[in-house]
């Protein structure tokens, strides 16, 4: 479950990275 939401949280970070084009 741990597993399955940090994964979710760092997707999230990456797609928000990529959105901002840093």
């Amino acid at each position: 479950m741990l597993r399955y939401m940090a994964h979710l949280l760092h997707a999230s970070v990456d797609f928000h990275e990529t959105t901002k084009g840093t």
